[in-house]
Order: C-alpha cells, then sequence, then structure tokens
C-alpha cells in the first residue's frame, strides 16, 4: 500500500536502512532514545521498582528486525540448549519440565537427592557490558565482524532522557546495558549469558532469560553445589553481572547452607518458579532474592 500512495518515501526508508547496513556504524539518530520509567509493582516504594522502557521509531525497529533475523540465523546451532527464552518452539514450560523430568528420573536412584539454586540478577538487561559481549559474538558464535562493529556501536554512546512524574530529565550518555522494548535487546541478553554453563557431571544451569536455576542432582551425604556453584560465580564476576542477596537473620546451622561471597543464601520449603511451586522434600531449594 505505501508503495503505490507514497513511493517517493520508499527511497528515503531505503536509505536509512541500506546505509548504517553497509558501513559499522549505528545511526546515530536511532539511538537518541527516550526512555520512560513505568510502575512494574502497584505501589512502587523506591526508583529500583521501577523499569526503564526505551521507545524507538518504526523505522529504527524495522532495521533491529533485519540484524535479528541474520543474528538468529548464524547463531541458533552454536545456541546453549538450556535457555529456554527468546528461541522459537521453546519456552518456560520446556524449562520446568527439563527441572521436574531431571529431578524425577533422579530420585528413582537409591540414597539420592537434589539441590536448586534460584538466581536473581539485579537489573541484568541493564549491567549488559557491549565490549564483553562483542568479544563473545565473534570468538564464540564467529558473528562477521562488521555487524559485530555494528551491534557494538548500537549499544554504546547513545543518548536518553528520562520521564517520571512529569518531569523530562535531561539528555544522557550511556554505553552500558541494552535497552529495553528494542527488538535487539532479548537475543543480545540471551547471547551475552550463552557461556553460562555447567561443565560438572550432574548439575545444570537452567535459564529462561535472566531466570537463572543451578540444578544439582547429589547422591550420597553430598548436599553442597560445589564445585559448580564457584564455577557459577566466577562467570557472574567476569561477566559483571551481579547476584543480589536477602539478609534475613537465620542460623546458619539449622540447615545446609550456600554461601556466596560471604552471604549465607536462604534456604526455603518452597520457591514459585515460572509460575510453577517446588517444594523441598527430597529437594533443597536456595534462593537469592532481591533486598526488601
Amino acid at each position: 500500500m505505501l508503495r503505490h500512495r507514497c513511493p517517493d518515501v520508499l527511497y528515503l526508508f531505503d536509505a536509512l536502512l541500506t546505509i548504517p547496513a553497509s558501513t559499522a556504524d549505528c545511526e546515530r539518530g536511532f539511538s537518541v532514545m527516550k526512555q520512560v520509567k513505568s510502575d512494574w509493582r502497584s505501589r512502587p516504594k523506591s526508583p529500583n521498582d521501577l523499569r526503564p522502557v526505551a521507545l524507538t521509531s518504526l523505522v529504527m525497529k524495522a532495521m533491529e528486525k533485519i540484524i535479528k533475523e541474520h543474528i538468529v540465523r548464524a547463531t541458533e546451532p552454536l545456541m546453549d540448549p538450556l535457555q529456554f527464552a527468546y528461541r522459537a518452539r521453546r519456552g518456560a514450560d520446556d524449562a520446568k519440565i527439563f527441572i521436574l523430568d531431571s529431578i524425577h528420573k533422579h530420585l528413582e536412584l537409591p540414597d539420592s537427592s537434589a539441590r536448586l539454586l534460584f538466581v536473581d540478577f539485579s537489573s541484568a538487561f541493564n549491567t549488559l557490558q557491549p565490549h564483553i559481549l562483542a568479544t563473545k559474538l565473534s570468538s564464540q558464535f564467529h558473528l562477521d565482524d562488521q555487524l559485530t562493529l555494528w551491534i557494538l556501536d548500537f549499544l554504546t554512546n547513545s543518548t536518553q532522557k528520562v520521564w517520571v512524574n512529569n518531569c523530562l530529565s535531561g539528555l544522557r550518555s550511556t554505553s552500558t546495558g541494552s535497552p529495553q522494548g528494542c527488538v535487539l535487546s532479548p537475543p543480545l541478553y540471551i547471547l551475552s549469558t550463552d557461556d553460562c554453563r555447567s561443565t560438572h557431571p550432574n548439575c545444570h544451569l537452567v535459564k529462561y532469560a535472566d531466570d537463572t536455576v543451578l540444578l544439582s542432582l547429589l547422591s550420597g551425604s553430598s548436599q553442597h553445589h560445589r564445585p559448580a556453584l564457584q564455577e557459577f560465580v566466577e562467570w557472574c564476576d567476569s561477566s559483571k553481572l551481579v547476584v543480589t542477596f536477602c539478609r534475613r537473620p537465620r542460623d546458619p546451622a539449622a540447615s545446609v547452607t550456600t554461601i556466596i561471597h560471604g552471604n549465607p543464601e536462604e534456604v526455603v520449603e518452597e520457591y514459585k518458579y515460572l509460575g510453577t511451586t517446588f517444594d523441598q522434600s527430597p529437594i533443597l531449594c536456595d534462593v537469592t532474592l532481591p533486598c526488601p
């Protein structure tokens, strides 16, 4: 319809999409984004209870979709099979089925148990490091250098302004994070965390976007995640992802505890993950929660 009614406009769209695609630079006009902070809790108590959403033009979204299709085709065969978010023919149910099926099969063995560590990353999308992502895209997924540089340019030196309570801030430049609300943000995030995998037998890192579960299938008297937990913590540190902790008074001797950076994790009787409740017996559930 646009072709017949406004034929001249198509030349403009072609130029807008072709020029940045033919260079390693993302069009600067596309990176000037207005961010609206929308309530995601009924009664926000602090700025951390507000989620930023980036609003970009339709032309930029069209450009992102083209880039996304190319990235997905190039990286899908190499991606972690235990990442269940933002991928075709996968979803939250598949993640839960994998966890439950692994646990049930393992518990059929004598003297066996399972331990789950539910992890909550602090502002995962907002703390994505573009330079670390670019290195992974090049070395791990062998993405075209020009496309990798374009993505790096897309994520860095973006100007943004924030609208809160009818007040508009001034322009600020940012080179950290993947803006929520953009077409490219979900696939770029799961690519940046793709190498978060367990190399230890009977230990699995199940991921649904930033909802991560360390599943340890234990035997005998063993009741700890280590060394799989240590491997996971080291990966978080190297990737600049922060795990938040809920510090509540408890007796460490009352239960088997998991320690991360000197912080004991809360052992809970049950935990709701992606809509399904996991209870303790014979599963031990550790959980990292945002501080209240």
